[in-house]
């Protein structure tokens, strides 16, 4: 990997591991995230169902098909009743018949003919019989046929009658068959297709019995009768059957009608089944939860790592020293609660373990010291510089805390004239003003303890004073040097200048500074920077750096907090 990839990547990571550190954040832009997509997830399934509903509402309504097959089964019930009263009527024609008495009454009326008929050679009786037993055999339309047109029953009207019904039935049977398929309504039409074959041979074997007994002249009455009962039974035949197949028309329309109705209710729910299936939108409720889960996680890291690459933080201790140039020292002590005991709290522990590693488990203090104590470049006076001052307080609490425990004189400064971040650690007795002092921008030096015999001088920055307390101090001042004219008013109102005399008594000075505000401090003075890891913006490191430099002075080291911010007691 090349350098130029190699340094991408590892700023990409740095600002991941920010972003990542920005939990607070990413919670609330999470749930925010998560709470809308439920919504979204909720809201437009109901929108979309409202237009399926608009949708579906502008096709056709289904056909009822309950009033057509009522209609159907009304004309099966007609058809059959018309086919039991014709039954009915038959029987009652063949009992009535006077020309016969017995078991052949029925075979005799069918087949009784008129006294004038011809006689019936044997070839004719032999092609008849073979007839009617092929028309047993095989019960077709074209047997029926055979049996009328090529034998002695083609001058018979009623086998002719009965021929005629039987053509007739056939063809209604074929043309239903060839629209709908076999059904119901085919299996009636067969039915009666082979009832009428049947009537057809009974007239057959009637005519065939009555050749071959060679009756002679009969009763001229018997004979009449016999005709009249053939005429009105062939009546009755011909009326029923014409209203047999009226009702049989009747039932193929409505079997059509119901068949189409049938199809375009099948055709109404296909069109449905395409737009319910275009149009519908179902989300099951665990997959939206955990859609939403996911994006609300998404947007919630995405949102802290834009704002991160877009005002970078400290990510590193190597991305520290790439940037400064100097040396970098981590810190990882935890903080701790101060107590207000006249004594710095955490600082009197690594008095007390000063031959070995304090308790904190840090030796960032020491380093630092060591670092600035160097043999050939000591540093008599630091600055502090974060742009957390309340870290840059706890900083410079330690430092001055190491420097005293090597029996150095050791002074704390405060530059800050309001807002200042020692007040929140040190003691308030170690705070408080002191009026009575010849400067006329600093307090009294006050002595803090840090634990047995090591105590370093706390140095504060005093606000202006008014006009009238100048004059004050000014007169006072001249009083002291015996001569108003030989103290000069500028060099009093100079704060560098008072500095400067103040920390000439000391070995080693730390000064904290505001950093919304130009330090006071001596031009001589070493800078440390603090910067907090994930929190510090690495613009600001860099123009702290520019700062430093264009006052003529250096960056000695770089401390990287990586703990929480001390806590205020």
């Amino acid at each position: 990997m090349s350098p130029d990839r190699l340094t991408r990547a590892r700023w990409l990571a740095a600002r991941t591991r920010n972003a990542a550190r920005h939990g607070l954040l990413i919670a609330a832009v999470s749930c925010l995230t998560t709470l809308v997509a439920i919504l979204t997830f909720v809201l437009v399934p109901r929108q979309v169902d409202r237009a399926l509903a608009l949708a579906l509402g502008a096709l056709p309504a289904p056909r009822d098909t309950q009033a057509l097959l009522l209609a159907r089964d009304t004309v099966t019930v007609r058809q059959r009743m018309l086919e039991l009263r014709a039954d009915s009527l038959r029987r009652q024609s063949a009992i009535s018949s006077p020309s016969v008495t017995g078991g052949d009454s029925a075979a005799a009326v069918i087949t009784a003919s008129p006294s004038g008929m011809p006689a019936v050679s044997d070839g004719d009786l032999a092609v008849l019989q073979q007839a009617i037993a092929r028309a047993r055999q095989a019960p077709l339309v074209e047997s029926y046929r055979t049996l009328v047109t090529e034998t002695v029953l083609q001058q018979d009207t009623r086998a002719r009658a009965t021929l005629d019904s039987i053509e007739q039935v056939h063809r209604e049977r074929e043309a239903y068959a060839a629209l709908g398929g076999p059904d119901a309504r085919y299996a009636a039409l067969t039915a009666q297709l082979t009832r009428l074959g049947e009537r057809l041979l009974t007239i057959g074997n009637g005519r065939l019995r009555v050749a071959s007994g060679s009756p002679g002249v009969g009763d001229s009455t018997t004979d009449t009768q016999g005709v009249n009962t053939e005429r009105r039974t062939a009546v009755i035949d011909s009326a029923l059957d014409a209203d047999i197949r009226r009702t049989i028309e009747m039932g193929r329309q409505a079997d059509s009608a119901l068949n189409a109705a049938r199809l375009f209710n099948r055709d109404v729910a296909s069109a449905r089944d395409v737009v319910r299936n275009r149009e519908k939108l179902t989300i099951p409720p665990v997959a939206a939860l955990l859609a939403s889960l996911v994006l609300g996680i998404s947007v919630g890291f995405s949102t802290a790592l834009a704002r991160e690459v877009r005002r970078p933080k400290v990510g590193d201790a190597q991305e520290l020293e790439r940037l400064t140039g100097a040396r970098v020292i981590v810190h990882q002590e935890q903080a701790r609660t101060p107590i207000a005991t006249g004594m710095v709290p955490g600082v009197s522990e690594q008095m007390r373990t000063r031959g070995g590693q304090d308790r904190t488990g840090s030796d960032a203090w020491p380093l630092l010291h060591l670092t600035l104590t160097n043999i050939g470049d000591v540093s008599r006076e630091v600055e502090v510089l974060s742009d957390q001052p309340i870290v840059a307080a706890a900083v410079a609490i330690h430092l001055a805390a190491i420097a005293a425990s090597e029996s150095r004189e050791t002074v704390l400064v405060d530059l800050a004239e309001r807002g200042s971040a020692l007040r929140a650690l040190l003691p308030a007795l170690a705070l408080q003003r002191a009026d009575a002092t010849a400067a006329m921008h600093w307090d009294t030096t006050r002595a803090l303890s840090l634990g047995g015999e090591t105590a370093v001088d706390l140095v504060r920055a005093r606000s202006a004073p008014p006009v009238h307390r100048q004059r004050e101090i000014t007169a006072r001042a001249s009083a002291q040097a015996g001569a108003a004219g030989d103290v000069s008013v500028d060099a009093t109102l100079d704060a560098r200048g008072e500095l400067v005399s103040i920390l000439a008594r000391y070995d080693f000075a730390v000064l904290v500074a505001d950093r919304q505000r130009r330090s006071p401090a001596p031009d001589v003075t070493d800078v440390v920077l603090v910067a907090r890891l994930g929190a510090t913006p690495l613009a600001w490191i860099g123009q702290a750096q520019r700062h430093v430099v264009e006052q003529g002075r250096r960056v000695r080291a770089v401390i990287m907090w990586t703990g929480a911010l001390p806590l205020v007691g």
